[in-house]
C-alpha cells in the first residue's frame, strides 16, 4: 500500500480475538510523528504509536467476529487502505475435571 506521503510494507498479525488488544505493527516507509496517527477497524479509530519512521504500532479495539478493513491516517482524516483485520471468537472453558479410574 502506497500513498504519496508514506509507504505500508507489512501488517502483522492480521487476525485478532474479538476481545481486542492485540497490538498491530505496521511497518514500511514515509511514517511522520504527528500527534493524528491513527489506525481504523472497521468504523473504530483508535490512536497510533510511531516507534520511528518505518514502524507503527495500533492496539486493536473490541469488535465482533468477522472480518473488518483496516486503514492507516498520518493526520487524522485521510485514510489509506491497509488491508483487512479478521477478529475471531475466543471460546472459553469455565470448569476442567480430570477423570481418572
Amino acid at each position: 500500500w502506497q500513498t504519496g506521503a508514506f509507504t505500508i510494507s507489512t501488517v502483522t498479525p492480521s487476525q485478532g480475538p474479538t476481545t481486542g488488544g492485540t497490538t498491530v505493527a505496521l511497518s514500511g516507509s514515509g511514517f511522520v510523528s504527528l500527534s493524528q496517527a491513527t489506525c481504523k477497524f472497521g468504523a473504530s479509530t483508535v490512536s497510533a504509536a510511531l516507534q520511528s519512521s518505518a514502524k507503527m504500532l495500533c492496539l486493536a479495539p473490541a469488535a465482533a467476529a468477522g472480518s473488518v478493513a483496516f486503514s492507516v491516517s498520518l493526520n487524522g482524516q485521510d485514510f489509506t487502505s491497509a488491508g483487512s483485520f479478521l477478529y475471531y471468537g475466543t471460546d472459553a472453558i469455565g470448569e476442567c475435571f480430570v477423570y481418572s479410574r
